[in-house]
């Protein structure tokens, strides 16, 4: 990655191990607050990977 990143004049920029984990654990928090503040959904609500996140 290196090799090809300086040969197009660029710098590769690698976090830290620790930063590098799945965010599960963020994703299971948000929607426990969520359910605490009661914004819940019937079982008919299903995902939809594609839509954008600035969705309203």
């Amino acid at each position: 990655m290196n090799d090809g990143a300086q040969k197009l004049g660029a710098k590769v920029y690698l976090p830290e191990l620790k930063f590098c984990g799945d965010n599960g654990a963020m994703i299971a928090a948000q929607g426990y607050y969520q359910y605490i503040a009661g914004h819940t959904a019937g079982l008919e609500l299903n995902g939809l990977p594609t839509l954008p996140i600035d969705y309203e």
